[in-house]
């Protein structure tokens, strides 16, 4: 893992791959021990007053999950390209 994410300091972070990073923003997924199990959360960051500061994030907590959410997104893919 290059890079230290920003996350919550109550949350062990275990791996992570950065997707974007400029000057200003950062997108990153992470995958952390909390509290409450493994969870793997896509996060935005945006540079604020020389720190990252969140502006997004969302957690998926299952496979179950993600497969859910992915074929939702796959069913909209095809109006990306359409006018």
């Amino acid at each position: 893992m290059s890079d230290q994410f920003p996350i919550h300091e109550d949350l062990n972070e275990l791996d992570g791959r950065t997707v974007y990073k400029s000057s200003n923003w950062w997108k990153a997924v992470v995958l952390y021990e909390g509290f409450s199990g493994r969870k793997i959360s896509i996060y935005l960051w945006k540079q604020k007053e020389g720190s990252w500061k969140r502006k997004q994030k969302y957690v998926i907590e299952s496979e179950d999950d993600w497969e859910a959410d992915q074929e939702a997104v796959q069913s909209l893919i095809e109006g990306l390209t359409e006018s």
